[in-house]
């Protein structure tokens, strides 16, 4: 256990976070690429095929909804897997510790921890 506090800025969880933060946007990113390249290749509008795909997902059974959310997300279970070893062995809890570290704006905290516990 480390000799750190509750709340103290730790540099390891705010390395975990940030990796967290732009795997979410590169893997979001992806996720509207390809929602625009099947909406252009349908003849639909990007917005049209966005309620037609959120809709199918809402309306699937909640663990075929987490699988197929799972999926549009390949890089988070990694993440998650090296957040829960460091949380562990320090003590510490990412998102209280590194977010303290990186200066994040509480909103864009949020929308990370939003996320991610969409993705069970």
């Amino acid at each position: 256990m480390s000799d750190k506090g509750f709340g103290v800025p730790c540099d390891e969880c705010g390395t975990i976070l940030r990796e967290f933060r732009d795997a979410l946007q590169r893997d979001e990113k992806e996720l509207k690429d390809r929602l625009h390249q099947t909406a252009n290749a349908s003849g639909r509008a990007p917005d049209e095929m966005r309620l037609m795909w959120v809709s199918s997902v809402a309306n699937a059974p909640t663990d075929e909804m987490h699988a197929i959310i799972r999926a549009q997300y390949p890089r988070i279970a990694d993440l998650r897997q090296k957040q829960a070893e460091h949380e562990s062995r320090a003590g510490h809890s990412v998102f209280r510790d590194g977010w303290q570290t990186m200066n994040m704006p509480y909103e864009e905290l949020l929308k990370v921890m939003r996320v991610l516990s969409s993705i069970r």
